[in-house]
């Protein structure tokens, strides 16, 4: 039986930092909208699910993709894992990239890479860019064969490893099969690329202005352009 792969973007109304982020607008397109395009980039044939919680301040994120017909998946607000399993179950995926819906400038073409090696090399339970993190805050990428989650003993899990799904894995690495992708830019984590605060949704449009609002840029160009 043919193994099929999804994305999953992980998208909340109620941030803590910046409420209403996954739905801001940048020149008239939301940055849901934005990263969905952009990981459309990535291929056309890899279903994309937005994965929400139940809360009612979700309804918004999935009114809204039901509008624009996306794949919509609501579940836990706490426990991003647990949401994140039963994902992967109702859309029968047995592996998913996982994407955070504050990368406005995800690298597409880095996904396309890491998901071309991870087909070729089955034997890996995850390939990340993210251990040890050698690329920004905002361009962190993710990929986890649903199988590595039977070898955990959820017991052990705390708070913090049911909200950062890939924690556990990493801690434990030697328990798994990972493979990094390391940038070969030098200080290149030092910058930041993610939405967070609202001085960073400020930068992200100056950033798309500045490329009138292209948003399928190459996220090469974005970070020569940030030299």
């Amino acid at each position: 039986m043919k193994s099929k792969l999804g994305i999953i973007i992980f998208a909340r109304y109620s941030s803590k930092r910046l409420r209403g982020k996954t739905l801001a607008l940048i020149n008239k397109t939301t940055l849901l909208e934005i990263i969905y395009r952009r990981l459309l980039k990535v291929s056309k044939n890899i279903p994309i699910i937005i994965a929400t919680s139940t809360l009612k301040a979700d309804d918004k994120i999935d009114n809204f993709c039901k509008e624009k017909n996306y794949l919509v998946f609501r579940g836990s607000h706490n426990n991003v894992l647990k949401r994140t399993l039963d994902c992967c179950k109702k859309f029968k995926l047995d592996s998913f990239v996982r994407v955070c819906c504050d990368r406005p400038f995800l690298d597409f073409n880095l996904i396309k890479k890491m998901i071309l090696y991870f087909k070729k090399n089955p034997h890996y339970e995850i390939i990340t860019n993210n251990y040890p993190k050698t690329y920004p805050p905002g361009l962190t990428s993710e990929i986890i064969r649903v199988s590595s989650y039977k070898k955990i003993n959820f017991y052990k899990f705390s708070k913090t490893d049911k909200e950062h799904i890939c924690n556990y894995f990493y801690r434990r690495s030697k328990y798994f099969k990972i493979k990094n992708f390391k940038s070969k830019k030098i200080n290149q984590e030092k910058l930041n690329l993610t939405i967070d605060y609202k001085k960073d949704l400020i930068f992200t449009k100056k950033i798309y202005k500045k490329y009138n609002y292209n948003f399928l840029i190459n996220t090469s160009i974005i970070l020569k352009g940030l030299k």
